[in-house]
């Protein structure tokens, strides 16, 4: 089992500037979002690509855009137009970055007296345009479960969704993190088997999106490897923490393993 590690916590750092320290920690694939690439220049993506091959680092995934102002559900037609644009030009930088999976947020929609049947329709007419433009690329579309104030944290509405778009680049991002505080991790897990295509590990208490390096938190990650496997999953595992955790870079990625029970490495 390979292991990434996604860059998110390192707000507006180009990805370039992090190579080296990435690949010390015993890392060769990362997560990127789309402050750490310059993703509308595509002979500058491409650049910053050739430097990372040359650190030993590759791009595995990129996290599309999201907040209050990218939102694909705002209920303000301008505002949502903008946000998928802005979504549509990070898929197309995707490419010239070299990776080959896509993370999507379903929409920014809290719960609130707008109709959930209104929010699912309008996210699944969104994921499958933004899933087919990036399939027209090559990409995969890994769509992400969200914190629980969000209206579609449930993931069976998730699992609605991309069974209604029935599309083989669309599939699922398992956030162990955020399952631990809605759906649970393994119900979530039941939820995506069979279209899984990419996994976010952090930890926490059950309460909070810490985002704690595993076995810091109160999830069970005894046998999650294999329950992950048997789901048709043999991707790698990609880290999303916000360091330092109280943990010494060495010992980063041999905690991580020894929580997941995963050999190799130190």
């Amino acid at each position: 089992m390979d292991f990434c590690v996604a860059v998110s916590p390192i707000r507006w750092v180009p990805i370039v500037d992090r190579a080296a320290a990435i690949v010390d920690l015993g890392f060769s694939c990362v997560e990127v979002m789309p402050w750490n690439f310059p993703y509308s220049d595509a002979a500058g993506t491409i650049v910053v690509r050739e430097r990372l091959a040359v650190e030993g680092l590759r791009v595995n995934s990129v996290h599309l855009p999201f907040g209050s102002d990218l939102n694909i559900l705002s209920s303000d037609p301008g505002l949502r137009l903008h946000a998928v644009e802005a979504h549509r030009a990070v898929i197309r930088g995707s490419v010239a970055l070299g990776a080959g999976i896509v993370v999507l947020h379903p929409g920014r929609e809290y719960r609130s007296d707008r109709p959930l049947g209104e929010i699912v329709n309008l996210s699944t007419e969104l994921v499958r345009d933004l899933t087919e433009a990036a399939a027209a690329l090559g990409l995969h579309v890994a769509l992400e479960n969200l914190l629980p104030a969000h209206a579609l944290s449930d993931p069976r509405l998730l699992r609605e969704i991309v069974d209604a778009i029935d599309h083989p680049n669309l599939g699922f991002c398992l956030d162990a993190g955020h399952a631990n505080l809605v759906g649970g991790v393994d119900g979530t897990m039941a939820a995506f088997a069979g279209r899984i295509k990419h996994v976010h590990i952090h930890d926490n208490h059950g309460t909070a999106d810490e985002h704690l390096l595993p076995s810091l938190g109160s999830i069970a990650w005894d046998g999650f490897v294999d329950r992950l496997l048997a789901t048709g999953y043999s991707g790698p595992l990609t880290l999303e923490c916000y360091p330092p955790n109280g943990v010494a870079d060495d010992e980063i990625l041999p905690l991580v393993r020894r929580a997941l029970g995963v050999d190799g490495g130190p």
